[in-house]
């Protein structure tokens, strides 16, 4: 989970969603504020919400509505969610011993899935971080948070709805310096386990991410994740199978070799994410592999001033 706190466009500090209408995209600025991307206009437009700082937004299946992480008093994260018609916020959950992150609404728009991390712990390098991550998913009505995995794994993160709205795709990986980040499974049944759609490594691989950032396609027949399987520490983005099967490199590592967050065009037909280590900019891709740049770093660092992206 990203820190709040961050003062220039790298990868600690910015995070963004797809408008379901594919009219535009809610990102978090370095300075850890929501903003609006029109994609056909290019202008930049704020999201205030009551605590002003706010990460992880995703929209609500008819675009009304969003909902986000924002800072609580524990060094952690709670969720909310935001109508951007009326502007009525509604708390979702406390933590005074948790935190919750990287939330995604349900495709029926009644429930949200999101990663709760359970332990606050002092890091061997120094500082704090929190660890013993596990899937969540809480009806929006009742307000119940039920617990999906009790897996307590080392990281985890990009929960997205699978199996029309039946099961949840998620990144994880364990506390074995063995095993690096794979994609599961789980039902939203209750009862079940995790499946592994993906593994966390394989013979022979060194790399720091084997299949990593899992999202699903809109109409739920595609995932696209990172991986750096073809060259180790260079993570490309790839499309696969929902079941992990026929995995496809689309080689934007010609751009930057590192890159993170894919994240479906509305249509399913191409990925937007963000590319580069240090200043991060927002580039298009399709399944060919063709390629164009959205908004380049400014805009993430500095979004008031940006003036739309770079003539080619």
């Amino acid at each position: 989970m990203i820190g709040f706190g961050g003062k220039s466009a790298d990868h600690n500090a910015v995070t963004f969603n797809v408008d379901p209408t594919g009219k535009s995209i809610i990102f978090s600025s370095a300075d850890e504020h929501l903003y609006l991307l029109d994609l056909g206009t290019s202008v930049v437009s704020a999201i205030t919400t009551p605590s002003g700082s706010a990460v992880d937004a995703s929209f609500s299946p008819d675009g009304d509505s969003i909902v986000y992480a924002t800072p609580n008093q524990s060094n952690g994260f709670d969720l909310e969610t935001l109508n951007l018609k009326s502007r009525a916020v509604k708390h979702l959950t406390t933590g005074t011993s948790t935190s919750d992150s990287q939330p995604c609404f349900s495709p029926d728009g009644r429930s949200v899935a999101f990663v709760r991390a359970h332990r606050y712990r002092a890091y061997s390098m120094g500082g704090m971080v929190w660890d013993d991550y596990d899937i969540y998913l809480l009806d929006l009505e009742s307000g119940t948070a039920k617990r999906l995995t009790d897996e307590k794994y080392y990281a985890a993160g990009s929960p997205s709805f699978s199996d029309h709205g039946k099961s949840i795709t998620y990144s994880c990986s364990r506390h074995d310096l063995n095993v690096g980040t794979g994609i599961n499974k789980i039902s939203i049944s209750s009862g079940s386990r995790p499946i592994t759609v993906m593994p966390g490594t394989q013979d022979g691989y060194r790399g720091g991410a084997f299949a990593s950032e899992a999202q699903i396609s809109p109409d739920d027949s595609k995932m696209t994740f990172i991986s750096d399987r073809a060259k180790p520490y260079e993570y490309d983005v790839y499309i696969a199978d929902t079941d992990g099967s026929n995995p496809h490199r689309l080689e934007l590592t010609k751009v930057s070799s590192y890159n993170q967050s894919p994240r479906f065009s509305a249509d399913g037909q191409a990925v937007y994410v963000l590319a580069g280590m240090n200043q991060v900019s927002l580039y298009w891709i399709d399944f060919d592999g063709h390629t164009r740049e959205v908004a380049d770093s400014e805009m993430f660092s500095s979004p008031e001033k940006w003036k739309g992206p770079s003539s080619p």
